[in-house]
């Protein structure tokens, strides 16, 4: 992978005490969760303050001369992480040093950026950190920073979250709405994925019931059609649900069919299931296709846990 390591002198800031590690947040709820991963065990690794940085949640940041597309939100303040929030007019306040930066070029599994990292000054990183290995040495800790907090109340009625952890339930996510762009580096899931990998399911646990979640539940009520029961989870209205509602509903299922989304991708992660089975899509980007004509810096080989089935 390439990667870009610069000292950026600029800052001119300070240290006093503990060391920081620097997480710039770009994307949305699963992307920031990746980032969020990273810096924890890079902290935890150095034994430092993980301090995360919000200014690139917004449509005029850019990484690898590719804006974020969409306006985002700080969207991890529902879960018990250990990092502080922190501005650049604060850092520039409260410490001078040099911060060494460390921009993740490409996607794929950046090993040495621990051992780049175990100099004694401030670490930035900006990036998108797609991959388990990050962090596996940590996974206990990751998982537990990642659950809601007490005081987190679900907007969908009990009954919901009851009918879930009752069944033998799977979590069916579509993601629609952005990968529909043909600038989008992923693209849509073709329906025969979801058939086979419910199928596949179906022959192992027949008395499964799928529980659908998308951007898009009309188009899904419209669409598919499985073997197995199936309940449309939706909101009355979406555009007041938190990012995370439904990843917790979706956490609480005991098998997963994702799609190409980091959102699904970290609600079959988290979830409890020691026998979990988890589906993923074998093309997640347009260049995993073995068709595909273009850059193919886009990689999920080191994304995908091994332990999970790729249809």
């Amino acid at each position: 992978m390439k990667r870009e390591l610069n000292e950026q002198r600029n800052f001119n800031f300070a240290a006093k005490g503990q060391l920081m590690v620097i997480v710039k947040l770009i994307g949305g709820l699963g992307n920031q969760m990746f980032q969020y991963a990273l810096g924890r065990s890079l902290a935890i690794s150095r034994d430092d303050r993980l301090f995360l940085h919000l200014e690139a949640l917004s449509p005029s940041f850019t990484i690898n001369s590719a804006p974020e597309a969409t306006a985002r939100s700080f969207a991890l303040d529902v879960f018990n992480i250990e990092a502080d929030i922190t501005t650049l007019e604060r850092l520039q306040s409260e410490r001078a040093n040099v911060i060494w930066t460390m921009t993740e070029s490409g996607f794929g599994f950046f090993s040495e950026v621990f051992s780049e990292c175990k100099i004694h000054r401030n670490v930035g990183v900006v990036g998108w950190w797609q991959s388990e290995k990050y962090f596996l040495e940590n996974a206990e800790t990751i998982s537990n920073d990642f659950q809601f907090k007490d005081s987190y109340k679900s907007p969908y009625p009990a009954s919901i979250a009851e009918q879930i952890t009752q069944s033998d339930s799977v979590c069916l996510h579509i993601r629609r709405t952005d990968v529909l762009k043909d600038e989008d580096p992923k693209g849509p899931v073709e329906l025969g994925y979801y058939a086979r990998a419910i199928e596949a399911i179906h022959e192992q646990l027949p008395g499964a019931r799928v529980f659908v979640f998308s951007d898009d539940i009309h188009w899904c009520k419209e669409e598919l059609s499985l073997p197995l029961p199936m309940t449309f989870v939706s909101s009355e209205s979406p555009d007041q649900l938190h990012p995370a509602d439904d990843l917790y509903l979706m956490s609480l299922c005991r098998h997963f069919v994702i799609a190409n989304s980091t959102y699904s991708w970290w609600a079959a992660w988290l979830a409890k299931n020691p026998e979990k089975i988890v589906i993923a899509p074998r093309t997640w980007y347009r260049a995993d296709d073995p068709a595909f004509k273009g850059d193919s810096y886009l990689t999920s080989a080191d994304l995908v846990p091994n332990r999970w089935i790729r249809v």
